[in-house]
């Protein structure tokens, strides 16, 4: 590949990118701008919805409490209609007691991931190699770096946006 072809490749994906981008922000702030006229036009019945969620949420928790405790009492598991008790099992542990049984037996292991990867670049670790990887960057704002011709509209072949 030549850099005469090479600069055109990057100059037509840079601007296909950079009017993309321009179309994103602008879809952005249009659905910002709706959304903030819509709550502003609907504040009274956006603060009726939040009301109702949290009386529900309040109502629902009140019998739940009674329709257990009624069930320590009595064992009756349908004590209403329409409310009941599923007895679940419910685990009680010391996570360092679980985990060095976990070790132990080599079960129900799984590796945190990012934490790994944060200590295994910091201390060196035998068994991890660390090899240099590229990464392409991106400046965010594209039009900066492409002249006002260019800038102005995509190619024929390039698709425009929506």
């Amino acid at each position: 590949m030549t850099i005469e072809l090479r600069d055109q490749d990057f100059r037509e994906k840079a601007i296909i990118l950079h009017h993309w981008r321009q179309r994103l922000a602008q879809l952005r702030a249009d659905v910002a701008a709706k959304r903030e006229q819509f709550e502003t036009e609907n504040a009274e019945l956006l603060a009726a919805l939040t009301e109702a969620q949290g009386s529900v949420g309040g109502h629902e928790q009140a019998l739940r409490v009674l329709t257990v405790a009624v069930y320590r009492e009595t064992g009756d598991k349908r004590p209403w209609p329409g409310v009941g008790v599923r007895v679940e099992q419910r685990l009680s542990y010391q996570a360092e007691t679980a985990l060095a049984w976990a070790k132990e037996h080599g079960l129900a292991l799984a590796l945190d991931v990012a934490a790994f990867k944060a200590i295994a670049k910091v201390q060196p670790l035998d068994f991890v190699r660390i090899e240099p990887e590229p990464v392409a960057t991106i400046a965010q704002d594209l039009g900066a770096f492409l002249d006002t011709a260019t800038r102005a509209e995509p190619s024929a072949t390039t698709p425009a946006p929506n």
